[in-house]
């Protein structure tokens, strides 16, 4: 199970609030990881996901 929270709006985004989420993990491979286009676009955002450890240097200086 895979449990994520999503903003949802109101009136305006400062306005929104959190609405908590649990699926599993097959059904979310099944919505948005099946084909190679949905592959190659999960593939981008994970190369420009940086280890904490990255921040923590940024931090520091």
């Amino acid at each position: 199970m895979v449990t994520y929270k999503e903003w949802i709006p109101r009136k305006s985004v400062a306005d929104g609030y959190f609405r908590t989420k649990t699926v599993t993990l097959t059904r979310l491979k099944n919505d948005y990881y099946s084909t190679q286009s949905q592959k190659a676009k999960i593939r981008t955002y994970l190369d420009a996901i940086k280890p904490e450890s990255s921040y923590n240097d940024s931090l520091d200086k």
